[in-house]
């Protein structure tokens, strides 16, 4: 937008004529400056828009073609309105150390020891093995011959800040979310397919019905023939898997009773016990598909996950005992944008020093 644009905008205003998004980049930037607009009596009315925009923030699955329209918006509205007009010192200080969200990255470790940066390498072909890497879409493809030796076992890692996609050797694609990592076999056993898993990822499993998938988590075992499910395995958190498609088999290390899920149910394990309760699978697995879905979820919880995403430490406060956050936000968001939008529906304020967010 050129300077000549933007005066035309605040005409625009000053006689009503502007479309809702682009008073959104007007109320936007009176909010974060906290003045009127330099040179026009515009003074926009700053509780109305605040209304507004929580509306939209808990519109969520009723409304999503809306709300992603309005958060692509709001998603320019910070650097278009930069350029457009003059802000205060400290909102300079705050963009310059604006903190981007994480991306396409991730390290495969083969059975020989051999590190691959899946960043930058694009593929690679050793003796019984092949490395297929499609660095801009984040996927990763690895095929074995029959004759490579099953006992080598590969690693994929993500760091915070980091996500990837790997198509094992019987077709089935893993999403790796950030802080993560899954071990398999250079070749999968006669009998069974299986995987271990710390941190969250998805699972699109190839159906086999003469080769039962494992998935194997710190205290837990799920067996499965083919299906689509999440599993969240992050250390001193809780181990919780959820089942979109199909129906797998949940046994536990220390409790021999088995348990099985259908598609809608979610397994949080505590105590060496199962239980198990009814969520919306597409919420919890939102984050393959690029977009946080937080659904009443309490805020120590969202800071959890928005902490692997940015890699950024928030403070323990106790002001979070009592604060839920319902809405969906797309995990290209910037770390600001994401805390003004958690800042509209609280009473809370954020500070970032480096990589420590505190809380106000």
């Amino acid at each position: 937008m050129t300077e000549e644009e933007a005066k035309l905008l605040l005409i625009k205003y000053e006689e009503g004529l502007c479309t809702p998004e682009e008073e959104a980049l007007i109320h936007d930037w009176y909010i974060k400056t906290g003045q009127s607009l330099p040179g026009f009596s515009v003074t926009p009315d700053y509780e109305k828009y605040k209304r507004q925009t929580l509306r939209k923030i808990r519109g969520r699955r009723g409304n999503v073609t809306l709300y992603l329209r309005y958060a692509a918006v709001v998603a320019v509205i910070a650097g278009m309105a930069y350029f457009m007009f003059s802000p205060p010192a400290h909102e300079e200080t705050q963009i310059a150390a604006d903190i981007q969200p994480g991306s396409n990255q991730a390290v495969l470790t083969l059975g020989n020891g051999q590190k691959i940066s899946l960043n930058s390498t694009k593929n690679v072909t050793l003796p019984g093995i092949q490395v297929l890497n499609d660095t801009a879409s984040g996927i990763v493809t690895y095929n074995s011959s029959a004759n490579i030796d099953p006992a080598l076992i590969n690693m994929i890692s993500t760091p915070s800040g980091g996500q990837y996609q790997l198509i094992l050797p019987d077709g089935s694609k893993v999403f790796l979310n950030a802080a993560s990592s899954l071990t398999f076999p250079s070749r999968f056993a006669l009998n069974k397919r299986e995987v271990h898993l710390t941190g969250e990822a998805y699972f699109e499993v190839t159906k086999d019905t003469k080769k039962p998938f494992l998935v194997t988590t710190k205290g837990q075992q799920l067996t499965v023939l083919g299906t689509h499910f999440n599993i969240s395995a992050y250390p001193n958190e809780p181990l919780k898997t959820t089942l979109a498609e199909g129906k797998v088999e949940i046994s536990l290390t220390a409790n021999p009773q088995k348990t099985i899920l259908l598609p809608g149910d979610q397994s949080i394990v505590s105590l060496n016990e199962v239980h198990v309760e009814k969520v919306n699978p597409d919420d919890v697995i939102a984050w393959k598909d690029g977009l946080f879905a937080f659904n009443q979820l309490p805020l120590k919880d969202v800071f959890l996950q928005l902490g692997r995403w940015y890699n950024v430490a928030f403070e323990s406060n106790s002001k979070l005992d009592n604060h839920t956050f319902d809405g969906e936000i797309p995990r290209t968001y910037t770390l600001s944008q994401v805390l003004s939008l958690i800042e509209l529906s609280t009473n809370l304020k954020f500070k970032v020093e480096g990589r420590k967010i505190s809380i106000q």
